[in-house]
């Protein structure tokens, strides 16, 4: 399946950009982008464009953060069951089946590896957000992750992700999820 990676992250530059040119005073736009180093099982640095918003799919609902490679090959998608925008401060990144607060995240980062797609969950990790306005969130993430695409190893992949984020609010697809 063929993402529209490109032409997404083009709107969400062009929207930036015309929110710099209309807007007045001392407002500086946010670039969308992040940049992540994933060690271990696979060793790569990945960048790319960066977007939040609500995703709204099958009757279930979450707050996502986006963040993609311009070829869509490699993304990394955190997400929490709830719709409100974070404030900046501390969030922990948890498994999927952990029930808990609404404030914690869920994260999955999938890549192009060697002509297959593998896709790894994260278990456990950290999102903070240093800095909030109304239209961009900023900070770091690091989490460990687990591979759960099926291959050859019998024993669990891991994988370390480490990175840092702007991202802008934006369009935020139903297979982000």
């Amino acid at each position: 399946m063929r993402r529209p990676a490109p032409l997404a992250a083009l709107g969400i530059l062009a929207v930036a950009m015309s929110v710099a040119a209309c807007g007045g005073g001392d407002f500086e736009p946010a670039i969308p982008a992040f940049a992540a180093e994933v060690t271990g099982a696979v060793t790569r640095s990945i960048a790319g464009v960066s977007a939040f918003g609500v995703v709204r799919d099958g009757g279930q609902t979450g707050f996502t953060f986006v963040m993609e490679d311009s070829s869509g090959s490699n993304s990394i998608l955190l997400q929490k069951p709830a719709t409100s925008k974070p404030v900046t401060g501390d969030y922990l990144i948890v498994p999927p089946d952990q029930v808990g607060p609404l404030g914690l995240y869920r994260g999955r980062v999938r890549m192009i590896v060697d002509g297959a797609l593998e896709e790894y969950v994260a278990q456990s990790g950290d999102l903070i957000i240093i800095e909030a306005t109304p239209t961009s969130l900023r900070g770091t993430f690091a989490f460990t992750a687990v591979r759960t695409s099926p291959c050859c190893d019998p024993e669990p992949v891991t994988v370390e992700v480490e990175g840092t984020y702007t991202a802008v609010q934006g369009p935020v697809a139903p297979d982000a999820r």
